[in-house]
């Protein structure tokens, strides 16, 4: 059997610390191939529309279960073998994913409940993926690399679309030319772009962790050959690609997302300032950052409610500029179409507080109450839960959201977690944005965001350096894969 430069057997054994009795690439053949049904998710418009939707709602969760069945059959063979426990992440978002499906039986859509359920189902599968693997240096290095690697494509085929004008890369909204990748949306390539620059990244500095230089993860390297790529030309390369990134996120004219990857980047290096030490330079530039970030906040809400508050005080849609001689609707921004959308959708939230209407009756709900457009999103996470599963649901939803962002919030501050910093930072990013949009509900993305919540995984520790022949035996003892 193959093993790594650690001496450990890929991938079956990796987290186990044993030797399974069935080939490696059995076990982990239904993983693979989630990987791939994630691949046909971006390139098909993020699965947002159907018939992938309820295809890839279907796929994920039977491969899945697939792949549970096969651990637990494996693991009856070697009863003493540990693996990666469940941690209070996963539990809140099963629990999620069964209060959402048995929303089913008193929703207004039955069949999008169903659909809506078997996608939080596929998140779970995800996460797990990302927690098996991101105990593991090497594992989560290949894991960072696809993703990566994801977000560089999309980012060139929005790159390439915006400036070709081509329509299925780019799209004109608000009479402006916007880089939408794959997705259609150019919000949900935002989305994308918040959690791949993250893992982009962390995977530089995955890469100075490894005791090898990378080729070809996670085979072992033979002392006789030299690495076809040496440390600093791969880390060019992933500069170069944070660069196409960066760009294609600004050509998304997604200014929630800049605005989100902007302030989060500047509270990380207020919060290193204030922990480097008692070095005086440092807190007064903590000081002046945090006084910075505290203006652009104000001088942020300002304009946002200057541009808002003459749509507000009308009800309904704007009426129609009669000295124009036209009867087309005068334009509503989208912010002041967002708040609309919540009033409304709160008042329908009213009618049914406890348990709501059911996963994905979102515009069934809210239609008797619109203030404005018709909608079948409320471009916000959590006023989309109080309709859909009422308080229950949305507490379920707040459990996992804060959970999962909070057990790790200690290496945010620990300068020797920087890997998994940059991953908070990417999955914090996702969730604040999805407060002012929709992108939890492109399934692609949604697998992309639990994914990388489990590669926050705690990395194993080691009490020395292996062997750059790739020699060794011993296995290593790896974390648990739940979060420090």
């Amino acid at each position: 059997m193959r093993r790594s430069a650690t001496g450990e057997a890929f991938p079956g054994g990796v987290l186990s610390g044993r030797t399974p009795r069935i080939r490696p690439w059995v076990r982990w053949a239904p993983a693979w191939c989630c990987a791939v049904v994630l691949l046909w998710a971006c390139y098909d418009y993020g699965a947002f529309l159907n018939p992938s939707r309820p295809a890839t709602a279907i796929a994920v969760p039977a491969l899945g279960l697939i792949w549970a069945l096969s651990l637990l059959l494996t693991r009856r063979r070697a009863p003493t073998a540990t693996g990666p426990r469940p941690g209070l992440v996963a539990w809140s978002l099963l629990a999620l994913a069964v209060f959402g499906t048995l929303s089913a039986a008193w929703s207004l859509d039955r069949v999008e409940s169903l659909v809506s359920g078997g996608i939080l189902f596929g998140g779970l599968v995800f996460l797990y993926v990302g927690q098996k693997i991101g105990g593991d240096h090497r594992l989560r290095a290949s894991a960072l690399l696809f993703v990566a690697t994801v977000g560089v494509i999309e980012s060139l085929l929005g790159i390439a679309g915006f400036a070709l004008r081509y329509w299925r890369f780019a799209v004109e909204q608000d009479g402006a030319l916007a880089a939408t990748g794959t997705f259609g949306y150019a919000n949900a390539l935002a989305g994308l772009l918040l959690l791949t620059l993250a893992c982009t990244g962390a995977l530089w500095l995955e890469i100075r962790a490894l005791s090898t230089p990378y080729t070809r993860l996670p085979r072992p390297m033979p002392a006789r050959r030299r690495a076809p790529l040496t440390p600093t030309v791969f880390r060019a390369l992933i500069g170069m690609a944070a660069a196409l990134q960066v760009a294609a996120l600004v050509l998304t004219r997604s200014r929630a997302a800049g605005a989100i990857a902007a302030v989060l980047v500047l509270l990380f290096v207020i919060v290193r300032a204030f922990r480097v030490g008692d070095d005086a330079r440092h807190r007064r530039l903590g000081i002046g950052l945090t006084v910075l970030l505290l203006c652009a906040l104000v001088a942020g809400g300002v304009l946002i409610w200057r541009e808002v508050s003459p749509q507000l005080a009308v009800s309904g849609l704007p009426p129609s500029d009669a000295e124009a001689g036209t009867e087309e609707l005068v334009p509503m921004t989208s912010n002041s179409f967002r708040l609309k959308t919540w009033a409304a959708a709160l008042e329908a939230f009213h009618e049914r507080p406890v348990a709501g209407y059911g996963l994905g009756t979102f515009y069934e709900a809210y239609s008797p109450f619109k203030l404005g457009g018709h909608t079948a999103y409320a471009h916000n996470v959590v006023v989309q839960h109080l309709v859909e599963v009422g308080t229950i649901g949305t507490l379920l939803l707040l459990a996992f959201l804060v959970i999962a962002v909070t057990r790790p919030m200690k290496a945010f501050a620990d300068p020797s977690h920087g890997a998994r910093s940059l991953l908070l930072l990417g999955a914090l990013a996702f969730a604040l944005h999805n407060l002012v949009d929709l992108t939890w509900y492109f399934p692609a993305l949604f697998y992309t965001f639990t994914l990388v919540l489990g590669l926050m995984a705690r990395p194993p520790l080691r009490a020395s350096a292996p062997p750059l022949d790739g020699t060794s035996s011993a296995p290593v003892v790896c974390s648990k894969g739940r979060y420090g």
